[in-house]
């Protein structure tokens, strides 16, 4: 049997390439699977700058026939969670962040290493394109990271992944 669901290959490859892009640019301390909401106020802390991946909402699965396969959409939140300068403007900053989490994601957006057989390929699939969908400046887990530490902030950005796995 064949494998058609990469949700674990998509989420490590995209930690790889937030990691290897973006480490120095964002001053990141760690790129990290899955939500904030479970992590004790006092470790979220010491993670901070971070960027969060997800799984969320649904993953979609049609059927094509020729060639026979399965397309299948991956909804990925990520979260980027930032210490202030207070020296900064918060809405620069803000942008400038989420210009960065973003053009990252359009200049790797077929995820050429996972599909060329890299250090993590997949079987028997494809990545046809991962794009962000909504920017928010101003998300719930903004909220969550002011009320732990005044001068956290958080910025999320919506994406899909789109997959073609053959049968």
């Amino acid at each position: 049997m064949t494998q058609r669901i990469h949700a674990n290959e998509l989420l490590t490859e995209m930690l790889r390439l937030f990691e290897l892009n973006l480490l120095a640019t964002l001053n990141l301390k760690g790129v990290y699977r899955g939500g904030l909401s479970w992590l004790p106020p006092q470790r979220l802390t010491t993670m901070v700058n971070g960027i969060w991946a997800e799984l969320v909402q649904q993953t979609d699965i049609k059927e094509v026939v020729l060639p026979k396969g399965l397309n299948m959409t991956y909804r990925v939140r990520i979260v980027f969670v930032r210490l202030l300068d207070i020296s900064n403007n918060v809405d620069e900053q803000r942008i400038a962040d989420a210009e960065k989490v973003i053009e990252m994601i359009y200049d790797n957006y077929q995820m050429s290493n996972i599909n060329s057989g890299g250090s993590n390929p997949l079987s028997n699939a494809q990545v046809l394109w991962w794009l962000p969908r909504t920017i928010e400046w101003h998300p719930p887990e903004d909220d969550f990271v002011s009320a732990i530490r005044a001068d956290i902030t958080a910025i999320a950005c919506n994406c899909e992944i789109e997959v073609r796995t053959r049968f």
